[in-house]
């Protein structure tokens, strides 16, 4: 093999990695993140959703700066594109809260099937936004899961009437914007700094 086909295979492996641990960080986050929603709905007739958000967020913060100094020192926390951070933190903030509300006034099923609907406003966004281009066989999947979740959770049954739905639809609104929004970020900033000045941002709000 000569050294273009090397390097063209080292691509080809490059690509195959980096969709296998997209894949995996994103079914981990799933199983945490349903961990962590039905943990909120346990606990929301004790304690309000601002204290949980606040302390979410203050959390995070000492391990995102330790991670940060660690790696790159005080400059690993530099934002180029600021404009598109903003949008990311708001995004976020308002689809983090509108997700948990969501689950606090619908069945913790009823409201993931309902957020299979994100898969649409990330496509349409992605196409606008970042000129990506969303085939065929990507539509047909996303329509088909999204035909699935309706017909699992039965839409004409008792208690589907809800601000719940009002909640889970402007929560995958908003967190298509924010992935989006991270999307473009990733092309200039570390993943580090754009995470800690959202969940900065964030324990700054749910803070006062």
């Amino acid at each position: 093999m000569n050294a273009n086909g090397k390097k063209l295979k080292e691509r080809l492996l490059s690509s195959r990695n980096s969709y296998f641990l997209g894949a995996l960080f994103l079914f981990l986050e799933i199983v945490v993140g349903t961990s962590i929603v039905a943990i909120i709905k346990y606990f929301s007739s004790e304690v309000s959703l601002s204290i949980v958000l606040m302390f979410r967020y203050l959390f995070c913060l000492p391990i995102l700066v330790v991670v940060g100094l660690s790696i790159g020192g005080t400059s690993y926390f530099k934002i180029q594109n600021k404009i598109v951070m903003s949008l990311r933190s708001v995004a976020g903030l308002l689809g983090l809260s509108f997700w948990y509300l969501s689950v606090i006034h619908l069945d913790i099923s009823k409201a993931l099937a309902l957020s299979q609907v994100m898969p649409i406003f990330i496509c349409i966004l992605s196409i606008l936004f970042l000129s990506e281009k969303v085939g065929i066989y990507r539509w047909s999947a996303i329509l088909v899961g999204l035909t699935g979740a309706v017909t699992i959770i039965n839409p004409n049954a008792e208690g589907w009437y809800s601000v719940g739905l009002l909640y889970i639809f402007l929560g995958t609104l908003f967190a298509s914007i924010m992935f989006v929004s991270l999307r473009r970020l990733g092309m200039t900033e570390n993943p580090v700094a754009t995470a800690f000045w959202y969940n900065l941002f964030g324990s700054i709000v749910f803070s006062i």
